[in-house]
């Protein structure tokens, strides 16, 4: 397999650095510099620094790449399960959690006022009843 060409640098500080698979993405736009931070991506570099960082040994940081060290970023067995615990602890996750619930009582409340004295809502309420019919009929017990 021939060799991957390396990327000729140019003066400015638009690299970007994909902390997953490492690689570098070139991108003069801020806007769209603004869409790569955010899906992921660190920046803006100068080249230089977009190579240490892509390497895992930014200077000065050790091998901290954007507050991820490199031992916790390949996570793996007895370490991922760790790395979960100590992310319950953390505000941002059941900030997160709360955010979900709340858009999904929200989409119910949506769907149910939208639904409400439709064919749909007839639908539902058939199966229903058949449901628990079907249940009586079989002797499980509720």
């Amino acid at each position: 397999m021939p060799p991957v060409p390396r990327v000729t640098p140019h003066p400015g500080n638009d690299y970007y650095v994909n902390i997953l698979t490492h690689s570098i993405q070139r991108q003069s736009n801020p806007l769209l510099g603004q869409a790569l931070e955010a899906a992921g991506f660190l920046g803006p570099f100068t080249f230089a620094k977009a190579e240490q960082v892509a390497a895992g040994n930014a200077p000065g940081e050790g091998p901290i790449v954007g507050g991820v060290t490199k031992a916790t970023s390949d996570l793996g067995g007895i370490n991922a399960i760790g790395d979960f615990f100590n992310r319950l602890t953390e505000g941002n996750t059941w900030l997160r959690v709360g955010e979900v619930v709340a858009g999904l009582i929200i989409l119910y409340i949506g769907l149910n006022a939208v639904m409400r004295g439709t064919p749909v809502e007839g639908a539902v309420q058939t199966a229903t009843k058949n449901a628990k019919r079907a249940v009586e009929v079989a002797g499980i017990p509720k």
